[in-house]
């Protein structure tokens, strides 16, 4: 199973980063490892400093980690605005715009007011979870998985249609029914969240419905929901089995097929020329 995660260059089309000029291994080894550990840093140092007392005890020693992290973060988007071909596509890119609000703020309002806390840092510090997607560059896995997804949009579409159009059904229906009995189901959007939440097995228990056929009517809604999410989890599970047996099928490939000489693309044993550009192998 690890060798599914090792790592496979995708075709250019998939690339997200196609800006960039090719790092080596080391170099993209270094650089996820940066990612990986700062984002979990990250996400750590915004859990303690929600906790009052450690907010209030260790504030300055926050402050010294996310310093840290901040100087990791600005040195590797500097590394990778060097190497970057397109400078301009790499300042306006979603992503790297993202990373520049994660660590440049905190200098900014270091440098101008001098405190080691402002309100406007946990918020910023979330930014860098976004650093996560530049993995699935490198973890192919993800990256079919997700392209899979795209390629199936129109079932997930269809699916979320059905349970959109079941929602709004039932809900109105409830509001209807319970509404001159029940001041919980106030309006139609009260009917809406209690059918969400029956429909997905949460049960909140904050909005019930009270007259006595209509919660036997509720029993039934809370049977059809998980079958609705069984539909849809069965479509993701699909999709990953279907990821993995491109993966497995390219590793194989890779070790076991045919090497084209003209664009270095791996084909199967049998072929006789190569599948993507038609040189003679």
């Amino acid at each position: 199973m690890l060798k599914l995660f090792k790592k496979i260059h995708p075709p250019k089309s998939y690339n997200p980063f196609s800006y960039m000029v090719p790092l080596s291994k080391q170099e993209t080894h270094i650089i996820d490892t940066i990612i990986v550990t700062g984002v979990v840093v990250s996400i750590v140092l915004m859990m303690l400093e929600s906790i009052p007392e450690i907010k209030a005890n260790y504030q300055h020693f926050i402050f010294s980690i996310d310093f840290v992290i901040a100087s990791l973060f600005g040195a590797e988007y500097i590394y990778r605005f060097t190497k970057a071909q397109d400078k301009k596509q790499f300042v306006f890119s979603f992503l790297n715009i993202l990373d520049l609000l994660s660590f440049a703020p905190l200098f900014v309002i270091r440098g101008l007011i001098g405190t080691t806390y402002h309100p406007y840092f946990p918020l910023l510090r979330s930014f860098r979870v976004f650093r996560m997607f530049s993995i699935f560059d490198h973890t192919p896995l993800l990256t079919k998985l997700w392209h899979g997804i795209l390629k199936h949009r129109s079932e997930y579409a269809a699916i979320f249609l059905l349970m959109l159009t079941t929602l709004l059904i039932i809900s109105t229906m409830t509001y209807i029914v319970e509404s001159p009995f029940n001041s919980q189901f106030a309006s139609l959007p009260d009917a809406i969240w209690w059918g969400l939440v029956t429909m997905t097995g949460l049960g909140y228990g904050d909005i019930v419905p009270i007259t006595s056929w209509w919660r036997l009517f509720a029993g039934i809604i809370m049977l059809l929901g998980p079958v609705m999410i069984a539909i849809l989890s069965s479509l993701t599970v699909v999709i990953f089995l279907e990821s993995t047996d491109r993966i497995k099928r390219q590793l194989w490939l890779d070790k076991h097929g045919k090497k084209c000489p003209q664009c270095h693309k791996s084909n199967p044993p049998e072929a006789s020329y190569c599948n993507w550009c038609g040189a003679r192998l």
